[in-house]
């Protein structure tokens, strides 16, 4: 679920975000329509600002590329209009997997190996902010789906992680190593959270989460 909102301006790798702007439309070389784009699209698909209302996301195209799947390189997030879901998180270490965020099927995380040959639109290098006012106790409450859990300097998405076996199993998946978070020791999760990426003093909002009522 992609929903706007108010967030606490915390980087979760120090890299102070206080004062930072997101690029204006006009600064944005390249377009993006999150409700239409896919990797078969026509041109005549595309609608103008006034044919959508106003609902559009722009990017600039120096901040993204067209990868498949296996050719991802660390964390990131991409972006696909599909059947199964609109946007992924890549873990990035040395086991690439990939989460799902949107659709039925959020928090899914499947090997990269395992993914078909598909082609989409990547962030790499990007950055997390946390929503203070969504923050609850992983111990206490249910943790949902995609809720972003914060362990020391660990950081990690709930997820159902599937293998090659169909083995599955719940837990919060490391972002950074792909590895699970620490078993022992506090833990602060987050029901809403959304990835940057910055360009010089400035920030682009890449995707924003809210995880969905349980």
């Amino acid at each position: 679920m992609v929903k706007q909102g108010t967030f606490l301006l915390k980087s979760l790798r120090k890299i102070g975000l206080a004062g930072t702007q997101r690029l204006s439309p006009q600064a944005a070389v390249g377009i993006f329509t999150k409700e239409k784009w896919n990797g078969d699209a026509r041109a005549n698909d595309c609608q103008s600002a006034e044919e959508t209302g106003g609902n559009m996301t722009f990017y600039p195209t120096s901040i993204c590329k067209v990868l498949n799947p296996e050719d991802v390189a660390g964390v990131a997030i991409g972006l696909r209009k599909g059947s199964v879901a609109d946007a992924y998180l890549f873990t990035g270490g040395t086991e690439q997997k990939i989460i799902y965020l949107t659709g039925a099927h959020i928090g899914s995380c499947y090997p990269v190996s395992g993914a078909q040959a598909e082609s989409f639109l990547i962030f790499e290098g990007i950055d997390f902010e946390i929503d203070g006012s969504s923050a609850f106790d992983p111990a206490k409450v249910h943790s949902p789906a995609g809720a972003m859990h914060v362990a020391g300097t660990a950081v990690g998405i709930m997820s159902t992680t599937f293998g090659t076996n169909r083995s599955q199993k719940d837990g919060a998946i490391a972002i950074g190593d792909g590895s699970p978070m620490p078993e022992d020791g506090p833990v602060v999760a987050f029901k809403a959270w959304r990835a940057l990426k910055h360009v010089g003093d400035q920030s682009v909002t890449v995707f924003e989460f809210i995880a969905p009522a349980s």
